[in-house]
């Protein structure tokens, strides 16, 4: 564990040329010369006697206990020297300290911080790429104006309000959950890309915001994915805000924060689902004041915001004459009939009048092909044909016959036959109206299932058809060669 204290802050910011230097001269090996004897004291060995042996003993004796002295007068003076060098030293030491502006404490280890105050003049603190784990003993820094705190371990901004001059404050990359506990004064945030648990969001504190809601110029909460900006709006002075790589999805919750931002001069939103929507920018433009020039990395020119104000106003002078306009009166609509699955077709309306039931009931026709709808068509006018005949029977000058409405058995039958070889104008199953009965060459056939012979009720009273049920995946008929038939 590396504290920050006055010793690590001498190692780390203290002169370190002149410490050594004198280090070195402390430590310096002395070397101590032996006393010199005068010339006329030496004497050819040999002829020395007892008495001047015994005096030159008691001299050198003298001479050593001297010399001893002097080492220990000696010694104690460099002990005095050494404790006013150390005092000196101290001196120095908090005097530089206390000169030192910016504390450059970056990839030093530090796990905590232990006393700063032999540094009050200190304006900017370095600290990024540590290992520290909480904000604590920063009230000596009351001159701290920018403190950086990249890549720690964090968890909580506290301590931070004993910081009076704080302007700046970066804390990215660390694990801080919730804004809060801002200084009074605090001019930009960078809270960006915090690690934090999976799932986990940063939270906007409206208390912490509100404290610095006339002073925050920039506001840095990329990669946190947060959903909302809703405390954001408290912000009267915002001029900078990036919010990219986060998971804000609803246009109207942006649009409402960005309108209350009045001083908003750039927005970052890059990363966040809400900008795929095609009225993203347009819709983020006219909300924001006049002041925003950049808006995700573009510069919002004011003729495209002209543009954009005068479009919204034709847009809403055209909506507003869409809701004065007085209702259309309600059309007459007809009962719808849900047609029953199992039928073909299913009658639409009944209508008492007979002359619009002259080629048969409306029809809302279902999976019906183009042949059997053809087949239904002339049997229908065929129908109205026998109808128009019968009339003219009843009424006066019936003797004159309309050949134009001529029953075709009964031309063939006044001629001769039908042609050989030969099938009469429709399908071999198509007989005239005849009695009830189709006949061909006086031979009578099945009663027709779609017109029942002898029906004197008017048209409209006439009983609804019911066909086959028709699917509309059945696979067509095989269609069978006769032979003799083209």
């Amino acid at each position: 564990m590396v504290g920050v204290n006055v010793e690590t802050l001498w190692a780390w910011l203290g002169d370190k040329r002149r410490r050594t230097q004198k280090i070195l001269e402390r430590t310096a090996p002395r070397t101590i010369e032996p006393p010199v004897l005068p010339p006329d004291e030496l004497l050819q060995p040999g002829f020395e006697g007892e008495e001047e042996k015994d005096d030159r003993q008691e001299g050198g004796i003298t001479e050593a206990l001297k010399l001893k002295m002097k080492e220990n007068d000696e010694d104690k003076e460099g002990k005095e020297n050494e404790e006013e060098e150390e005092e000196a030293r101290r001196k120095e030491m908090e005097a530089l300290l206390a000169r030192v502006t910016h504390l450059h404490l970056e990839r030093k280890g530090i796990t905590h911080i232990e006393d700063v105050g032999v540094c009050p003049a200190a304006r900017v603190a370095f600290l990024q790429h540590n290992h520290l784990t909480r904000l604590a003993n920063l009230r000596p820094l009351r001159l701290l104006q920018e403190l950086y705190l990249q890549d720690n371990h964090i968890t909580r901004l506290e301590g931070l309000k004993e910081l009076p001059s704080l302007r700046r404050l970066l804390v990215g990359g660390n694990r801080v959950g919730v804004v809060e506990g801002l200084p009074h004064g605090l001019q930009e945030l960078h809270i960006q890309e915090q690690r934090l648990p999976p799932g986990d969001a940063l939270v906007l504190d409206p208390h912490a915001l509100a404290a610095v809601q006339d002073t925050l110029l920039l506001l840095d909460v990329s990669g946190n994915r947060m959903t909302e900006l809703g405390p954001v709006g408290l912000l009267n002075n915002l001029k900078v805000l990036r919010a990219g790589d986060n998971d804000l999805r609803t246009l109207s919750h942006l649009t409402a924060v960005i309108g209350r931002l009045r001083h908003l001069q750039e927005a970052h939103f890059v990363g966040n689902p809400v900008t795929a929507h095609r009225r993203y920018r347009p819709a983020l433009i006219l909300a924001s004041q006049p002041k925003l020039e950049n808006l995700d990395g573009r510069d919002v020119s004011s003729y495209s915001r002209d543009f954009l104000v005068q479009a919204n106003r034709h847009r809403q002078a055209l909506r507003q004459e869409k809701e004065a306009r007085p209702p259309s009166p309600p059309e007459a609509s007809q009962e719808a009939v849900k047609p029953d699955a199992h039928l073909l077709f299913t009658s639409a309306s009944h209508s008492a009048n007979a002359s619009e039931c002259a080629t048969g009931p409306m029809f809302v026709l279902g999976a019906l092909r183009r042949p059997e709808f053809d087949l239904i068509l002339s049997r229908a006018q065929r129908r109205a044909k026998a109808l128009e005949r019968e009339a003219a029977a009843t009424s006066p000058g019936s003797e004159l016959e309309d050949w134009s409405v001529l029953d075709e058995d009964r031309f063939f039958a006044s001629n001769g036959g039908a042609p050989e070889g030969g099938r009469r104008g429709d399908e071999d199953d198509d007989a005239h109206w005849s009695g009830g009965s189709r006949v061909r060459g006086g031979a009578p056939l099945e009663k027709n299932v779609w017109f029942p012979a002898g029906d004197a009720s008017p048209p409209e009273e006439l009983p609804r058809l019911v066909p086959r049920p028709y699917w509309r995946n059945k696979p067509p008929a095989p269609r069978v060669h006769f032979p003799g038939k083209s």
